[in-house]
């Protein structure tokens, strides 16, 4: 039988107001007037028919505005069917939310069962506790599709867990209990329980202490897998500078104690290309290994190393990055003379250390280089660039001026133009060069003003060396780091005494202070000159292991502004959202195809940047209309998942913060407050708004 009860019972004394309309109704009701006339005899049967019907008409309308008022009042004091009402208290509903991890973690194995699996086993025994009348919810971290989730009987969660799968994205325990505790405050009913199901993987438990728990919410820790289990991962992977490719495998705490034997492979757009083994498996310890990278053709790349060992999770053996090869920079040196001594010539030297693989000097540079040599005098401003103004298109990315006798105004024309245009020059100096020439026909191409040739004599604490640089300038990043190479120990015999022009920036200098090194930056490209030789005559520095990387990075560093500069990003995560940048694509992405080989189209407005969500590790490829590769997108778990070690539930119970309990509703009594409430108001203030339309209705015709 219903039990019918009232929010708001107060209100129910408005019943009064049914009295007005009843008043109204006989206060102005009609009386009859006796009115003298000659003959009523054939007015009395059409007067009896029509005081019948006014009558009646009357009447409904009565009721129709008795019956309106009696709906507003009903529904104010917001009636409603309480689904428990009759209970005992010992019967009352209870209200349940699980925190579920579905983090990448909850895929290691404890011996040959998953994490998840013991998960859903702990979910589905507690669930199996509860009462038919009960209601559960589920909250999921990371939270998936549970943003607004609904409380469910045991059995209807039972089948919720049936197809849910784990994820590969970073847990917080703590955003799952706010959530959790979020919806336990929303029930009629004080109190409730949490109950939290996962591995307590120390990184998703960071954050548990900055949601406040009321004291009478209960809290259960229910966790899985093992403590600190056996891991082998790939940290990251990065391509250096130098061309190479190198990778960080970390090894977790092996509780067994003894070495595991693993080895990582290495393949290359497909195809295997080299292993490695590791060592030491016994400790936690970190171990970077080093890949000697083949010659590239231009364009993008994609690298997967794989673990091959006995590890405890398989879901972060697989490491997925992916690269770009820039087209070679094309360089233009000129020649200075055509001597009989080839050691001696600036352009052999130059040509040698931008070219090794050519030269058979060792293996390619990230950055590769395509020198041509050609006379001063046969240089065309068409083979420098094409187009006036500011529509120019670069054809030579990079000029190298050894030291040259002469330079003929064409030429230094053709050269001011080309560097405004984005262009690259660098300036080496010898005994052919002339100050007052030099700085007659390049004028304001040049970053200082050149003094009068020195030489270094035994008086003057012998030859000059390179004191000190700018460790901030790309040209000498690769000696931030002293391991690289020492630039103390080339010898400079001659120079030529300089003056660093306003807007200038000295990079290095000798150990007597004079400039070394100075750029300067003109229109869109740049200048640098260097205070010696290209070759042998004035320093020795050719000789040492210093120079050839030196010049591939002052090359890089003078062409940074013809260039294109791709960024291959190596942090891309799944379970993460992230701006995808297309710029450098041909036509604008179309779609997207996943590891698997799902394709999914794609809109993009401005053409240049897709945002994109990845749910599982993997190599993904954004194509164009036409189905080429814009470019890979390599998806790696993230590396919080990887670290494995846990905390007890002892641990994670001491972090959660205790808030006061809740005060129970003011309006809730009795037993009524412990159970589901069926709202009823909407349903009378829909009847009332038809039943307003039915009175306006009848009212019209009443007294038309």
């Amino acid at each position: 039988m219903w039990n019918l009860l009232f929010t708001n019972a107060a209100i129910l004394g408005g019943l009064a107001v049914l009295a007005v309309p009843i008043v109204i109704h006989l206060w102005f009701r009609r009386r009859k007037q006796r009115i003298r006339f000659s003959s009523v005899r054939f007015f009395k049967v059409a007067d009896a028919q029509m005081l019948r019907k006014r009558r009646l008409s009357h009447l409904f309308l009565l009721m129709c505005r008795l019956l309106l008022l009696l709906l507003i009042v009903f529904a104010f004091a917001q009636p409603y069917l309480p689904t428990g009402a009759g209970a005992t208290k010992e019967e009352l509903p209870e209200y349940v939310a699980f925190v579920l991890d579905r983090s990448g973690s909850m895929r290691a194995t404890d011996g040959n069962a998953m994490r998840w699996t013991e998960a859903l086993g702990k979910v589905r025994e507690a669930v199996g506790e509860l009462s038919p009348h009960d209601r559960a919810i589920l909250v999921t971290t990371p939270n998936g599709a549970d943003r607004s989730p609904k409380w469910r009987s045991p059995t209807a969660l039972k089948k919720e867990l049936a197809g849910l799968q784990p994820g590969y994205g970073v847990a917080d325990l703590g955003d799952g209990i706010r959530r959790g505790t979020k919806w336990l405050l929303e029930r009629p009913q004080a109190g409730g329980r949490l109950v939290i199901v996962g591995d307590l993987q120390w990184q998703s438990c960071r954050k548990i202490g900055r949601s406040a728990v009321p004291e009478d919410l209960k809290v259960e820790i229910r966790p899985v897998g093992e403590d600190d289990p056996f891991n082998l991962d790939v940290t990251r992977a990065w391509r250096n500078e130098s061309g190479h490719l190198k990778t960080t495998i970390t090894t977790g705490r092996n509780r067994k104690g003894d070495g595991v034997e693993a080895e990582v492979t290495l393949s290359l757009d497909g195809e295997r290309y080299g292993a490695h083994s590791v060592a030491d498996t016994s400790s936690s310890r970190e171990e970077t290994f080093r890949w000697s990278l083949p010659e590239f053709d231009s364009g993008w790349h994609r690298a997967k190393i794989t673990i091959k060992g006995q590890d405890d999770f398989k879901g972060d053996d697989d490491y997925f990055f992916a690269f770009y090869q820039r087209d070679p920079i094309a360089t233009l040196c000129l020649k200075t003379s055509s001597g009989n001594e080839r050691s001696r010539q600036p352009e052999f030297f130059l040509k040698a250390a931008l070219s090794p693989a050519k030269s058979g000097a060792g293996s390619p540079s990230r950055y590769r280089f395509r020198v041509e040599t050609k006379e001063p005098g046969a240089v065309s401003r068409f083979e420098l660039f094409q187009g006036a103004a500011q529509q120019r298109v670069l054809m030579t990315d990079l000029v190298i001026m050894p030291g040259l006798g002469a330079v003929g105004k064409e030429l230094a024309k053709s050269l001011k133009q080309f560097v405004r245009a984005g262009g690259g020059l660098v300036l080496f100096v010898n005994d052919a060069v002339s100050p007052v020439r030099y700085q007659s026909a390049l004028g304001e191409l040049l970053p200082v003003t050149l003094g009068r040739q020195e030489e270094a004599s035994s008086d003057s604490n012998g030859p000059w060396r390179i004191e000190s640089f700018d460790e901030t300038s790309r040209v000498f990043s690769a000696f931030r780091n002293r391991e690289n190479g020492n630039l103390k120990i080339p010898t400079f015999k001659e120079r030529f005494a300089m003056v660093s022009k306003e807007g200038s920036r000295v990079l290095a200098r000798f150990n007597d202070d004079v400039a070394f090194v100075v750029s300067r930056a003109m229109g869109q490209g740049e200048v640098v000159i260097v205070n010696t030789s290209a070759s042998t005559t004035w320093t020795d520095w050719p000789r040492h292991k210093t120079f050839l990387p030196w010049l591939h990075y002052l090359g890089r560093a003078v062409t940074q502004r013809a260039t294109k500069e791709r960024q291959a990003s190596e942090s891309y995560e799944a379970g993460r959202t992230y701006d995808i940048n297309v710029r450098d694509g041909v036509a604008a992405p179309r779609a997207i195809i996943g590891p698997e080989g799902d394709r999914r189209e794609l809109e993009s407005k401005t053409l240049k940047r897709v945002r994109l969500r990845f749910e599982t590790p993997g190599l993904y490829r954004i194509l164009d209309g036409a189905g080429k590769v814009i470019r890979p997108i390599p998806v790696n778990i993230p590396p919080e998942e990887s670290d494995l070690r846990t905390l007890t539930a002892s641990e994670v119970d001491n972090q959660l913060v205790r808030s006061k309990p809740r005060a129970a509703n003011a309006g809730e009594t009795g037993l009524s407050s412990l159970s589901e409430k069926h709202e009823l108001w909407p349903y009378l203030l829909a009847s009332g708004a038809l039943l307003l339309i039915l009175e306006l209705v009848l009212a019209n015709r009443t007294y038309a």
